[in-house]
């Protein structure tokens, strides 16, 4: 049974083919999404003040290891630049760890991971208009690190951070990895 998700209304053609020893038959249909029930996704609802979701950091990503992090987000718009899902201390790009955070200008994502003296940004886009959007970095530590959101390429880069990304903080959802610069939106199916 293949099942698709759909997370914004339209018109899609979808089509279906099934195969046998005797053949293959293919049925295509034209479907229209008006509307899209809540709690398609089960998500964190983050109010921006103190809602978080802490988890035990045992992340070790060393010098080497490749990840890939992903979610949906939804959000009508934040102040300052706050954490989506970290494990750094935001108060300097350059500090060890991860953040996946909302930019200063209230509309876009960014991603950036630093070593303690090194660090990579990366610009996400536009994700304040109060749909979901999936969000992902690909890190390949000595390759490229890449942005995708719904599905689509965004931006990378090849640069390298030198030294480990490790930290001793909390894996935090709805802020940095002190638990500051707090996340208003929803949040769901966050995968490391």
């Amino acid at each position: 049974n293949p099942v698709h998700t759909y997370l914004t209304t339209g018109t899609y053609e979808v089509s279906l083919t099934a195969v046998n020893i005797c053949g293959s038959l293919t049925s295509t249909q034209t479907i229209t999404i008006d509307e899209l029930t809540e709690g398609l996704l089960v998500s964190l609802d983050l109010d921006g003040d103190d809602d978080q979701v802490t988890l035990a950091n045992d992340l070790a990503f060393g010098t080497d290891q490749d990840f890939t992090i992903e979610m949906f987000v939804r959000s009508g718009g934040w102040s300052a630049d706050p954490g989506i899902v970290s494990n750094k201390n935001w108060n300097s790009g350059s500090n060890p760890g991860f953040i996946i955070a909302g930019k200063t200008d209230g509309t876009t994502w960014k991603f950036n991971i630093g070593d303690g003296s090194n660090r990579i940004d990366l610009d996400g886009g536009v994700i304040n208009d109060e749909q979901w959007h999936h969000i992902a970095v690909i890190y390949d530590a000595d390759g490229t690190k890449q942005l995708y959101q719904d599905g689509e390429f965004i931006t990378s880069t090849n640069d390298i951070i030198p030294s480990s990304v490790d930290t001793a903080l909390d894996l935090i959802i709805g802020a940095d990895g002190n638990g500051n610069f707090p996340f208003t939106g929803q949040v769901a199916e966050v995968r490391i």
